[in-house]
């Protein structure tokens, strides 16, 4: 049995119509008229509240592609990954071919050749055979210590760290190297799968990852019930998990269960936070200067910015939706790990603070 207190499905990882959108960030509020004749229709939009780019070859395809889930999901090729670097014109494509590697304007031709150097070391790298270390055990030896050995500059080893692994801050570099290694051999073979971009993307948002997987439960006698509130965690008096309570009094429901599965805001006083992640969503009117077609990702390293972490972009268009409302817009999601003290110090209210900001004076898209 899955409950979910939403009306969607997906929890706090859903792909939201303009009206479930609204209302989440609204207190409940039906969305005013306005709303839509600016913005356009509910079936236009499917906004992702914690939107990931999906590696190619990565777990999550491969477990997608096992359990069958894939025959009630459409997914198409996001157009390239880029980079910002400070100063430049515009950002800078991640290349995917031998000749944009060479035309790329993030390294310089010298970095160039040991970076084929050390693509090609990481590539044929076996933990289990001690003949392909060169001298290395990546187990022990920190990423610092592989790129110097392999004579990378600081240029390459954030182009490497950032864009590529997609460490979203330079604390890897003290790390095992053999983790980042990995990271970066999945990136290639993502890449080699398609020959484009390493990232795939559900064309109607990843909340319909847990509607194909709640599709599947259906077809093996599963339950899903959606609008139901969980109220109470039900446990043994040894601590162990009993059930669940929905409703009070008269009206309460139980359901028990030796296994209880959710996420952290079903068990409030069982876990403990450890940090803050912003993230924004913005509906740009325009694309951003430097992407080829209309879906990319875009990746700010840390120093770049100055920053203690970097921040990703996430930007897809008009073939990731439905109807017009959208050519020549882009749907870009920001996220970043938190970097201030005090979380009022930083709006986290993705999209607006409150609904009068959506229409400013002169009646045009934020």
């Amino acid at each position: 049995m899955h409950i979910d207190r939403n009306s969607y499905y997906g929890g706090e990882c859903a792909s939201l119509n303009l009206t479930n959108l609204y209302k989440k960030f609204c207190k409940g509020e039906e969305p005013p008229p306005k709303f839509f004749e600016m913005l356009g229709n509910n079936r236009d939009y499917n906004v992702d509240l914690v939107p990931k780019f999906i590696m190619a070859n990565g777990n999550l395809v491969k477990v997608l592609v096992l359990t069958d889930v894939t025959r009630y999901l459409d997914f198409k090729l996001v157009d390239g990954s880029y980079v910002f670097k400070k100063g430049a014109k515009s950002i800078s494509k991640v290349p995917a071919t031998e000749s944009e590697a060479i035309k790329t304007d993030l390294l310089g031709l010298l970095q160039k050749n040991w970076l084929r150097g050390f693509l090609k070391y990481i590539a044929k790298y076996d933990q289990s055979n001690p003949k392909t270390w060169d001298g290395m055990d990546l187990s022990t030896a920190t990423m610092k210590q592989l790129y110097d050995k392999m004579w990378l500059d600081e240029t390459a080893q954030e182009f490497l760290g950032h864009a590529m692994a997609l460490e979203p801050d330079d604390g890897y570099l003290t790390r095992p190297a053999l983790e980042c290694v990995k990271n970066l051999r999945l990136y290639a073979e993502s890449l080699d799968r398609y020959g484009k971009c390493p990232f795939i993307y559900p064309v109607y948002g990843l909340g319909g990852l847990p509607e194909g997987f709640s599709r599947l439960c259906a077809i093996h006698g599963g339950i899903f019930i959606l609008n139901k509130a969980v109220d109470e965690i039900l446990v043994n008096a040894d601590g162990t998990a009993a059930g669940v309570r929905s409703g009070s009094g008269a009206d309460a429901e139980i359901a028990l269960a030796p296994i209880i599965i959710g996420d952290p805001s079903y068990f409030k006083d069982r876990v403990k936070k450890t940090g803050s992640v912003i993230r924004t969503i913005c509906l740009l009117g325009k694309p951003v200067k430097g992407i080829e077609g209309d879906s990319g990702q875009i990746i700010i390293p840390q120093k770049q910015v100055g920053r203690n972490n970097g921040a990703f972009l996430f930007g897809r268009g008009a073939s990731f939706c439905e109807g017009d409302w959208s050519r020549g817009k882009l749907l870009t999601n920001s996220t970043h790990t938190h970097n201030t003290t005090r979380a009022e110090q930083t709006s986290t209210s993705p999209l607006w603070v409150t609904p009068t900001k959506w229409w400013p004076q002169g009646n045009t898209l934020p």
